[in-house]
């Protein structure tokens, strides 16, 4: 398994957090293709986190999120562009090795199925839980954001 991190620079300010949830959504549809996606929006980056059986290079993922950066935020400023961060093979790591970040992710992305599906309250309950049990880690932190985009 690869996991990908591609940053976008260069995205309207105003547009980051939807574009975010909006990205997230739109590589989740693509089915299980991914084994775990989170897009964020850290207040002047996109940072998207994928993990898929495929992508060694991180190539196919920089350029949908391009696609989708486009379709979500529009046009990036002229110094913006989509670049591939990291790209690292990772084994299959059973349920109890797994790091705290990792089984964040893994249920926000969960959480961010249930939003996409229309069961806000769910999602809300499920991003709470996030947050709270993670409160110490980057999935935490999400939580607590998407949290405060649903809500608004």
């Amino acid at each position: 398994m690869y996991r990908v991190i591609v940053i976008c620079e260069g995205v309207s300010p105003t547009c980051g957090n939807e574009a975010a949830l909006d990205i997230t959504a739109e590589f989740i549809a693509l089915g299980d293709q991914y084994q775990s996606v989170q897009c964020e929006w850290n207040g002047t980056e996109l940072i998207l986190r994928a993990e898929s059986d495929w992508d060694e290079d991180g190539g196919v993922t920089a350029d949908y999120f391009y696609k989708c950066v486009f379709a979500c935020a529009g046009e990036l400023a002229p110094n913006g562009g989509v670049s591939v961060q990291s790209v690292e093979q990772v084994e299959d790591v059973p349920e109890e090795s797994k790091s705290a970040e990792d089984k964040g992710y893994e249920l926000l992305t969960q959480a961010t199925k249930l939003e996409i599906k229309g069961h806000v309250q769910e999602a809300l309950l499920a991003y709470q839980h996030i947050a709270d049990r993670y409160s110490h880690t980057t999935a935490g932190l999400d939580a607590r954001k998407s949290i405060e985009i649903l809500r608004a």
